[in-house]
C-alpha cells in the first residue's frame, strides 16, 4: 500500500466513524446493543478498504460493453471515492528519483504497533497468571467459575473457554442477591461474545493506533457494552436499585482489569451507567423509521462499492475481438516462433506488416498502448519472440487486422481496464521550459537503453520521442502534462543515475518530473493460447 493510498483509507474511515456517531446519536434511547454493534462495524472498517468491496463489484460484472461516455465522469469521481487503493500488482516496475517516506513511516508505525503489543501482552500474561493460580469455585454457572486472591475485579477470561474470575472474599463484601446480579451481568458478555469482539478492535487499534478515532471507537464500545449488559441485566429481573448499589460496592473494593480482551463488571463511565440504570423502565424498540435508516446506511456502505465495481469494470475476460471495431484481417499472414536474439523490428506500408517482436509488443501495437500499459500476471508476454509477415489490402488498419490476428493465432482473450497506478507526470517547471522550436533538419534516433554506471551520453529527440525514452529509462508509465507540441528539440546529458536526472531535467530543460498515483487506461491479458503457426 502506497502512502497515497494509506491517506485515501483513511479518510474513508474517518468519515465512516462520524456517519456512525451520527446514527447513534438518532439511537440513543434504544438499545445499547445496537449502538455497539454500530461501532464495531465503525472499526471493522479499518480492516476492510472500500476497494475490497469494489473489487467484488469486478467479480461479479457481466457487463459486455464500455460504459457510455456521458457517465465515464461519474464513474471515474466515484471509482476513485470507493477505491482508492492501488493494488500493489497493478503498479508496473519502476525506478525511484526521490528518497521515498515510506520507509520512515513504516519504520514509525512498527515501533509504535511493537510498543502497544507488549503492553497489551504483558497485562494479558499477568492475567492468565491470576487465573491459573486461581482455585475452582463451587458455584453453579454456565462457565467454570474460579476465585483469585488478587483484588481484580469479577470478569470474564478467554475467548474459546472463558471462565470466570473472582476475588476471594467477594461472597462476603456482597449479598447473595447483589452476587446473583453481578454473574448476571458477567455471564451477559459470555452471551454477547465481548471478549471476542474486544479482542478484534485491539486489532484495530495495533494497526492503526496513530489515529485517535480508534481510540474514541474502543472507548465507546466499552461504554455500549457495559449498558448493553447493565439492560440485560434488568430486563432478566435485577431490581435497578440493588443492581446498581453491587457494581457500585465492585468499584469500591476491586480493581478495574486493564486489558481490553477482559470483560469485567466496572468498565465505561461509572456516573452514567448508575443514572441510566435508575432511568431505565423499558428500553424503547427500534421504529420502522430507525430500522430503515439502518438498513439504508448498511445498503450504502456496503452495496455502492460493489455497484460501482460493477459499472466502472469491464468484464472480467472479453475476445480479443469484442475490442475490434471492425472484423478486418489481414489478406495472409504467418507466425513464427523467431530465432533468438535481442534485436526487434517493425515495419508497416500501404500493403505489408512484418515484425520480429515480443507479444507484449505486440499487443501494445494492436491496441496503441504503451509496453508499460500491457499487464499480464505469470503469463509469457516477453518470451519468446515472433515473426510476422502479413499482406493487407486496406492500407491504414494494422492495427485492428493485427488484434484479429492475435486473437486467432493465440486464442488471446483480453480486456481494457481503468486502474490506479504508480505513474510519472511531466510538467513544465517553475521559471518556464528551455526548449527550443524544432529545426526541420533535425532528425535523430535516441538511444531506448539506459546508460552503464559512470557513462554519461547525449540526448537529441523532439519532445514527444523524450516521452518514450524516460519510460524505457524508468520502466514506469510517464505521462505528458507539459501541454506542448512536438515540435521542440530536446537535447540534455543523461546522468547514469536516475536519482540525478530529474535535476538535470529541470536545469537543462526547464521540465519537471513528479510521482503520483492515478488512473491510467490499460490493457489486460486473461488469457493465451498455443500459438498456432500455419499461414493463411
Amino acid at each position: 500500500m502506497t502512502t497515497t493510498a494509506l491517506i485515501h483509507h483513511l479518510w474513508q474511515s474517518t468519515l465512516f466513524v462520524l456517519a456512525a456517531w451520527l446514527l447513534t446519536l438518532v439511537l440513543r434511547n434504544n438499545a445499547a446493543r445496537v449502538r455497539y454493534a454500530i461501532w464495531f462495524v465503525a472499526s471493522l472498517k479499518f480492516l476492510v478498504p472500500f476497494s475490497v468491496l469494489t473489487a467484488l463489484g469486478r467479480t461479479l460484472s457481466w457487463r459486455t460493453a464500455s460504459p457510455a461516455p456521458s457517465t465515464d465522469g461519474f464513474i471515474t469521481m466515484a471509482q476513485q471515492l470507493a477505491e482508492p487503493l492501488a493494488s500493489p500488482a497493478m503498479a508496473p516496475a519502476q525506478a525511484t528519483l526521490t528518497v521515498d517516506a515510506l520507509p520512515i513511516v513504516l519504520g514509525v508505525w512498527a515501533l509504535g504497533t511493537t510498543a502497544f503489543a507488549i503492553n497489551w501482552l504483558v497485562a494479558w500474561l499477568r492475567i492468565r497468571a491470576l487465573a491459573r493460580a486461581a482455585t475452582a469455585s463451587a458455584i453453579d454457572a454456565p462457565i467454570p467459575v474460579k476465585i483469585s486472591k488478587s483484588l481484580i475485579e469479577p470478569g470474564v477470561i478467554g475467548i474459546v473457554r472463558p471462565v470466570l474470575l473472582l476475588p476471594e472474599g467477594i461472597a462476603s463484601r456482597l449479598t447473595p442477591y447483589e452476587l446473583q446480579a453481578v454473574l448476571s451481568h458477567e455471564l451477559c458478555h459470555v452471551r454477547r461474545r465481548d471478549n471476542l469482539t474486544a479482542a478484534i478492535h485491539m486489532l484495530v487499534a495495533g494497526i492503526f493506533w496513530f489515529h485517535p478515532f480508534v481510540w474514541w471507537i474502543g472507548a465507546r464500545l466499552i461504554d455500549e457494552r457495559e449498558r448493553a449488559c447493565d439492560e440485560s441485566a434488568v430486563e432478566l429481573g435485577s431490581e435497578r436499585q440493588g443492581y446498581a448499589e453491587s457494581i457500585l460496592k465492585v468499584c469500591r473494593y476491586y480493581l478495574e482489569a486493564k486489558i481490553p480482551c477482559v470483560a469485567g463488571t466496572s468498565g465505561g463511565d461509572l456516573k452514567e451507567r448508575v443514572r441510566a440504570i435508575m432511568r431505565m423502565r423499558g428500553i424503547p424498540r427500534l421504529s420502522h423509521a430507525k430500522k430503515a435508516l439502518l438498513a439504508t446506511a448498511a445498503a450504502f456502505a456496503t452495496a455502492l462499492p460493489i455497484a460501482i465495481g460493477l459499472l466502472a469494470t469491464p468484464p472480467s475476460i472479453v475476445s480479443a475481438q469484442a475490442l475490434v471495431a471492425s472484423t478486418v484481417a489481414f489478406d495472409a499472414a504467418t507466425v513464427n516462433v523467431a530465432a533468438p536474439g535481442d534485436w526487434y523490428s517493425r515495419n508497416v506500408d500501404d500493403n505489408r506488416f512484418s515484425a520480429r517482436a515480443t507479444l507484449r509488443m505486440l499487443i501494445a501495437d494492436a491496441y496503441g498502448v504503451d509496453e508499460l500499459r500491457v499487464y499480464g500476471s505469470e503469463l509469457p508476454l516477453d518470451r519468446p519472440t515472433y515473426e510476422i509477415e502479413a499482406t493487407m489490402s486496406t492500407p491504414g488498419q494494422h492495427e485492428a487486422m493485427l488484434q484479429s490476428l492475435l486473437a486467432d493465432r493465440f486464442d488471446l482473450k483480453v480486456h481494457r481496464e481503468r486502474r490506479q497506478v504508480t505513474q510519472w507526470v511531466l510538467r513544465i517547471a517553475e521559471g518556464g521550459h528551455k526548449l527550443q522550436r524544432i529545426s526541420p533538419k533535425h532528425i535523430v534516433q535516441i538511444p531506448v537503453a539506459a546508460p552503464l554506471a559512470g557513462y554519461t551520453h547525449r540526448v537529441n529527440a523532439q519532445l514527444g520521442n523524450l516521452h518514450r525514452y524516460l519510460q524505457n529509462r524508468l520502466g514506469s508509465p510517464v505521462i505528458n502534462q507539459t501541454g506542448l507540441s512536438e515540435g521542440y528539440d530536446v537535447s540534455f546529458d543523461a546522468p547514469s543515475s536516475n536519482e540525478a536526472l530529474l535535476n538535470v531535467l529541470t536545469e537543462q530543460l526547464g521540465l519537471k518530473l513528479e510521482q503520483e498515483v492515478g488512473p491510467l487506461d490499460v490493457i489486460v491479458v486473461d488469457e493465451i493460447g498455443r500459438l498456432q503457426a500455419a499461414g493463411r
